[in-house]
Parts: C-alpha cells; structure tokens; sequence
C-alpha cells in the first residue's frame, strides 16, 4: 500500500534540520503592534489580488505586485479523499473520515484561509514528515464531469515539504470522484480507480518546523468563472500558484477543512507528547456571518492528536467555536496533551469585577486608567476606574481581599487605526444627557449606520438604547452599557468583549490554561487577559507570570494593586484616551486605592449607604449569568443603586440577543437600467445556539426607506432587486427589524456604496 509519509520520515527530518535557521530568521522576527496590523492590511489585500496569469509568484512586504517565479514540477503524488465511511470521532484519527472540524457555510464561499492561534510543542517539535491541507466539501456534477452520473469534484489546496521534485512547494489538487474507468482528455488527469486527480505545479516555499507554524497563513481562492489560487504566507512574504479554474468550484463550495496531516498517501503525521494545536479556518462568502462547525473530514490523510472536548463546566462534547464579523471562522483545539477549551469573552462590569478571557473571576479596584486587553495586530482597549465612598466593603471570594472600590467610568479603544473613546464630558460637569463619543479626537454623532473605521471595524449604537458597539477587524465585539447614577451624579459602564478566540483548558499533566506567553499571544494581554497555568492573575506586559497566589493577604494586595496594577497603568505615552486642556492619564490616577482596609471615603463625597443581601438578590434575579449574577449582588450590596441590576440586565440582552446586519451585491459598478441584486443578511452576534433571527429588512437609499420591508426568509436573508437608480453614486443600506415575537435586537448594516455609470465603456471593461 503507499505510504510516502512514512518512508520520506528520515529524509523530512533532515530537511527540516537543515532549514530551522532560514525559517526561524523569516518568521521570528517581532514588528510593532501598528507594522503588524499594516502587515496584515497588505496580506489580506494581496490574496485577493489575482495572479497576471497562471503560474508561480512571489510578493514581499510593501510591494503590491506579483513577480512571477520559476515553478517546480508537479507532484506525481495523490492525496486521496477519505476511505473510512465511519461517522463521529475516535481517538487518534484526525482526519480519514474519522473526525475533523469543517467550516460551513450558508451561501458560496469565494476565499478560505488556513491559520492557528497557537501550537505548544512541549514535547519537542520533531515529528515525523507533515502537510497542511484547505480542503473543499465533495460537491456534485461539476462541468468536467461531463454529466457523468454520481461524478463529484473535490478540490485541494495543499503545503507539502517535500512532493514537488526540487523541495517544499504549495499547489492545488484536482479530483474527480467516481468518474469511471476512462478520465478525460481536457487535463492531464491521472487514474485512480474509477477516479481522476492531477496536480498543478508547486511554487517553492519555506519549509517550517512545527513550532513555526504560527506563523504561517494558507489561503484559498476561487474565483467567478476565474483563476483559483493557492497562497502560503510566512513573515512579509508570500508564495502563490494559480490556474484557471478546472471544476468550476466558485459555483459549489461551501465548506472548508483545513489542518496538518500526514504528507500523502493516506498517512498519518505523529506528533510527539505533549503538543497542543488550535486551529482556525476563516471563510469568505460576503457576509458577516460565522459558520458553522461540522464534525467532518474529506482527507485520507491523518494525525494523532485527539479533537478537544469542552471544559468542565463551560459545556459537553467537543470544542468548536464559530464567529461572525469582518472574518467569519471557526476554531478548535487537538491535542495530546488531554487539554479542553470553550469559547472565550472577557467583561468588566461595573465595580470592576473582571471575567479574564479565560473565564476566571477576580476584583480589580485600582484607580487610574488600565489597558484592559491588547493583542499584536494592533488591537487594544483602556479603561478608567474612579473611586467610591462607601460604607460597605466586601471580600472578594477569589483572592480574600477586603477593600474599598472603584467604578468603570470610561472606555477607550484602538480599532483598524482609528481611536475611539466613550468618556463623560471633558468639561467635567456631570451631564445626564449621554457620553461623548469621539473618534481620532473629533466629537462624533453617530446615524443609523454608525461610522465605518474600514478593514472590517465599526462603531455604532444600538436602537435599543445608550449601549455602543465597536466591531473590530479580526471578529472581536466590544459592547459598553453606560448608566447614570444621578445621586452620585457619575456614569458608570460595563464593558463586554466577545469573539476573544478559542480558550485553552486544564490538561491531564497540568491545570490551568497554556504558557501565558502563548494563550495570550494572539487573545491578547491586560487586566482581562487569559491566566496561565500556575498563576493567579494574567500575565504582565512581557508575558511573564505573576506566579501562584502568596499566601498572606497583605502579599496578594501588594501583587495585585502595587506590581500588577502599576504594570498594566496607561502611560502618557500610550494613553488613547481624550483629555481637557491642563488634564492627562496622571489626573485620574490613584495609586493609594483600594484602600487595603477601611474607611473607604473619597475626600468631599458622601459615602453612599449599602443595603440588605436580600434586597440586593431580589433585584438582581433575573440577571442569570453566574458571573454577572454575583457581580450584580455584590454592586447592588455596596453601593444601595438599584440601577447596576437594570444595567446588568440590559448587558445580558446584548450579549444574547443582538444581531449583525450585512450587505452585499452583485453588480458595482452598474449600468443605468441594469437589475441589481443587493443581499441583506442577519445573524445573531452570540457564538451560542440561539436559533434564527425572524422579521424583516428595510432598505434605503441614500438615507430613505425604498419600498416596503423584505421578510428574511429562513437562513436570516433578505433580496432586494432595483433596475431604477440614476447615475451617480449611492448609498445603500439595509436595517433589520425583528419580528413583533422576535427576542432578537435591530441592527443595521454599513452603507455600501454603489456606482451606476450611463453606459459601459471599454475603459470599464478593462480594455
């Protein structure tokens, strides 16, 4: 039987020895927060540039034109489509049908991409010859069957060290299943059975170790009638191949599979013990809405990792975790290692309580201006903590202490380049009306369709109240619920963020997350960052460990409100937020508080007055969340403000209720009297299942409803068809109305603008 994975093991591995340095110095080098996320702005775009034609190319960060390379010749080897017709998972068979994590999706997808968050290789990074494969579903009587009964196309996008005479090299695999015993002439198709595979051929590429494979991103493209093109990414470089499309696959694919597999043959790659990969498969179909995980492999292909299972108390079964927003995509963990995981989110609410992106429980009462969480693509949010006078001081369960408190009162963030920040009036006098919203430090009014940041980030409120939306690049959610406390004359908030990625779990050997460098690498660092195993609190901003919890109260004040909050302080520097002329970071700080024992009094404020345990239960008890519901007590407790339970309510129905809205079409530019197709789609913002949303969508024009609202039929879509708009430029939008039964919130989509010229011109053809 062939099996190349295994007879290539001596030969990969030296390979893979004689390589390290040259990959290690093209992948390990460590750009600025700002170089990453314009890195990232620039891969996104030169992915979904064509190729000047079929072939090999190369890109190097900050050109933006393909230069085309030599080829290697083909592989002559298959990758065969799974031979097991076992359904479910079972232990150390990613893959072969077994088991693996599929993204579907509900409409077409035009681009997948290939990545991980992160790969523990305790065990050491040598293993035995392995590939990485983007793999299409099995998709029924494409064109080059020929009508041929029970034909399938299947297509594959593959990374292989060592199939291409000459090296490593990334290409794309054609198939024809069940074709018969005869394979047509209209390619060099290859007989395989009664099926038909050919290779394209390779463009040559580093060859990375497995602990470098963070750093690496393939990608899928197939384009309309086009080129489908395969690119792999490492540092600022990127290799692709191209080929006019052979299965027309732009009109079929809907779900996409990618993972590390053995090189070929239907082999197996061995990790060695413990290694730990979580992966992510994002998916491009137009929308804003996540796929959906499918417990499905199409590779004979395997590896001997086990697909996680959810942790302890966070769910049952397996761990996949789906996410809408500017990249649709699915994560999931496999490990060795016995690790589980569930899908992350972070809060800080109210009288800072903090839910650490790894679900952890804390109190955080510092005073002064704090990064919250901030990731290296350039993402970050601050937050603002002023003190309380009260004559109630509770123990926090987590970590025993007993101090005074603070309130959220601002929040800040950094968003696709931009700054935006939600703050009380600069003037400082209370003003009951509403927090100012300013973006790059410019007082801001916010329409129905919010501001477009661009790359995929957006800030909006929502319809149903004071609550603001900040929609970042990378999927993640910030949600801020403001409320007024008029006897205090002081707004406070919650602070929200979903969409934080896949959170690593205890493991047989060891509790606790993964390193706190590598879970917080890509999730992000702060005060709300993920913990590491043996520690107490998330890591400090090099990534080193607080460690374990000392065991005197008077050394966990110290370490947290002396090292900890003096670590992760707002700096001049680095603040993002907006400040009155004569004020700075340094106005709001408070490095004596908490207090580490009472009385907890504020100079010229009246302690505010606490009530009963049982008043404080009776109005929060409709707030479920175990987090949320003890954080609400607690507030209501201390501070005798009925109001933190309504903003925690209004918080859990955010959180579970609201939706993202988005647009598409097919026609821009168009013609004057041209039919256009614009697409509206809703999907609730939540990764939790929580069914489909139901009503309507109105459209509008430039700022006016057009026509009667569209009922979304059952997959959350609505189709709008014009062949009435004028030349010129357009704006249209498209805003979701939940039906009168519907637990679901409004929202609304960004304009898109559309161009209608009078007539096309050769110019507009390209010519």
């Amino acid at each position: 039987m062939f099996n190349r994975g295994y007879l290539s093991f001596i030969a990969a591995g030296l390979m893979l020895a004689a390589s390290t340095s040259l990959c290690r110095a093209q992948v390990s080098t460590q750009p600025s927060a700002e170089e990453s996320a314009r890195r990232e702005t620039w891969r996104k775009a030169m992915v979904r540039t064509s190729l000047p034609k079929s072939g090999c190319f190369k890109v190097s960060y900050p050109s933006t034109e393909w230069q085309e390379v030599k080829c290697l010749a083909p592989s002559p080897y298959p990758n065969r489509p799974r031979q097991n017709s076992a359904t479910g998972v079972t232990v150390n068979t990613v893959g072969d049908g077994f088991g693996d994590w599929s993204a579907q999706s509900s409409g077409l997808i035009s681009t997948a991409e290939g990545s991980f968050n992160s790969v523990d290789v305790s065990g050491g990074s040598d293993t035995n010859v392995f590939m990485l494969q983007l793999n299409t579903q099995f998709f029924n009587n494409p064109p080059a069957c020929n009508g041929v009964a029970g034909c399938q196309g299947w297509q594959q996008f593959l990374w292989s060290p060592d199939q291409c005479p000459g090296g490593s090299c990334v290409f794309i695999e054609y198939w024809l299943l069940n074709y018969g015993a005869s394979c047509p002439t209209s390619q060099p198709w290859i007989q395989d059975g009664f099926d038909c595979w050919f290779n394209t051929y390779g463009a040559a590429v580093p060859i990375p170790t497995v602990a470098e494979l963070t750093g690496i991103t393939m990608t899928a493209t197939a384009g309309a009638g086009g080129q489908d093109k395969v690119t792999w990414g490492t540092g600022g470089s990127l290799y692709a191949e191209g080929l006019d499309s052979v299965l027309s696959l732009a009109n079929y694919w809907n779900t996409s599979e990618f993972n590390v597999f053995g090189d070929g043959g239907g082999s197996e790659t061995v990790f060695n013990e413990p290694t730990t990969l979580v992966l992510r498969t994002t998916v491009d179909n137009g929308t804003m809405n996540p796929p959906a995980c499918v417990n499905e492999s199409f590779t004979a292909e395997k590896n001997n990792l086990d697909l996680a299972n959810v942790t302890p108390g966070k769910g049952s079964g397996l761990v996949c975790c789906a996410y809408g927003g500017a990249s649709p995509n699915i994560q999931f963990m496999e490990t060795s290692a016995g690790h589980t995981g569930y899908c992350g989110g972070s809060a800080l609410i109210g009288d800072p309580h903090i839910t650490t992106a790894d679900g952890t429980l804390y109190n955080f009462q510092g005073t002064g201006e704090f990064v919250s969480l901030r990731d290296s693509g350039g993402m970050e949010i601050q937050t603002r903590q002023a003190p309380v006078s009260t004559t109630f001081i509770g123990t926090d369960p987590y970590d025993g202490l007993t101090t005074c408190v603070s309130l959220n009162t601002a929040v800040a963030a950094r968003v696709s380049g931009h700054r935006v920040t939600y703050e009380p009036n600069l003037s400082g006098v209370p003003d009951p009306s509403g927090l100012q919203l300013r973006i790059d430090g410019t007082l801001t009014a916010l329409g129905p369709q919010g501001r477009d940041l661009g790359d995929g980030g957006r800030v909006f409120k929502s319809s149903s109240g004071g609550e603001l939306e900040v929609d970042f690049p990378d999927g993640k959610t910030l949600y801020v619920t403001p409320e007024y406390w008029a006897s205090q004359s002081e707004w406070y908030l919650n602070v929200n963020v979903s969409n934080l990625e896949l959170m690593g779990g205890g493991g047989e050997a060891s509790q606790g997350s993964l390193s706190a460098r590598e879970i917080s690498s890509r999730t992000g660092r702060g005060i709300a960052g993920p913990i590491a195993a043996g520690s107490w609190l998330p890591a400090l901003p090099n990534g080193a460990s607080m460690g374990a919890m000392p065991a005197t109260l008077p050394g966990r004040y110290e370490a947290l409100y002396k090292k900890f909050a003096d670590a992760w302080r707002v700096t001049d520097r680095d603040s993002l937020f907006d400040y009155a002329p004569g004020t700075s970071t340094g106005t709001f700080t408070r490095r004596d508080w908490p207090l580490e024992k009472g009385p907890c009094v504020v100079p010229n404020e009246k302690p505010v007055e606490p009530v009963s345990e049982e008043v404080a239960q009776a109005a929060c008890r409709r707030v479920f969340d175990p987090n949320m519901h003890a954080d609400c007590v607690f507030d209501v407790r201390a501070t005798g403000n009925l109001g933190f339970a309504k903003t925690d309510l209004t918080t859990q129905r955010v959180l579970a209720d609201s939706t993202t809205t988005s647009l598409t079409d097919d026609s821009d530019p168009s013609q004057v009297g041209e039919t256009v197709t614009f697409t509206a789609f809703v999907a609730p913002s939540s990764s939790l299942p929580h069914g489909h949303p139901g009503g309507s969508i109105q459209f509008t024009i430039d700022g006016s409803n057009v026509g009667a609202p569209v009922m979304l039929d059952y997959n959350g879509r609505a189709i709008w068809k014009t062949s009435e708009l004028k030349a010129g430029k357009h704006y249209v939008a498209a805003n979701y109305i939940p039906g009168v039964d519907s637990e679901f919130l409004p929202s609304a989509s960004v304009e898109k603008l559309q161009i209608v010229k009078r007539c096309f011109c050769d110019s507009d053809r390209g010519h």
